[in-house]
């Protein structure tokens, strides 16, 4: 599922002059998906530092000048970054589009965290076969951004996707 924050327009979604697309992940497991489905097409940024918590997280200026120039944002979704509005609002007048990896993934219902009695355990990149999925979604969305490159984008997904295969038996 893609989502633009403001209009999507076809060369708002075109690959940059460097040949990469920006893309911005939420969390460090995101950003290793996209980079092995997206190779060396792809520019990652990490919004969450390491060991921070993303319940306390509210992305800072330095971060959101950071996101500057991204075409896409990938997030886990299910509330998980209920500071992603933030991002959104700072855009510098371009499309960011969104890529909810949640989508189509089956979620653990289970009590603990606040943000799990309401919409589920959101941590569904522990699960290989939720995984792939999200990995799916990240293909699905570099495709949209970059249709030229579609089959680097497939072959390198059909390779990624053996590796959670493998962890799934």
């Amino acid at each position: 599922i893609i989502v633009c924050f403001s209009a999507c327009k076809e060369t708002e979604r075109s690959t940059p002059s460097s040949g990469r697309i920006k893309v911005v992940a939420s969390i460090y497991p995101l950003s290793d998906f996209v980079r092995n489905v997206g190779g060396e097409r792809v520019e990652v940024f990490t919004l969450l530092p390491p060991a921070a918590s993303p319940h306390l997280y509210s992305p800072a200026p330095r971060d959101l000048a950071r996101a500057q120039g991204a075409k896409l944002f990938v997030k886990i979704g299910l509330g998980f970054e209920f500071w992603a509005e933030k991002l959104a609002r700072s855009g510098s007048g371009e499309s960011l589009i969104e890529v909810d990896t949640s989508r189509g993934v089956e979620i653990l219902q289970e009590s603990g965290h606040d943000h799990e009695q309401t919409i589920g355990n959101p941590h569904i990149w522990l699960d290989p076969v939720n995984a792939a999925e999200q990995a799916k979604r990240i293909k699905e969305a570099l495709i949209a951004i970059d249709p030229e490159h579609q089959s680097e984008y497939e072959t390198n997904t059909l390779s990624y996707l053996k590796q959670f295969n493998a962890l799934a038996l």
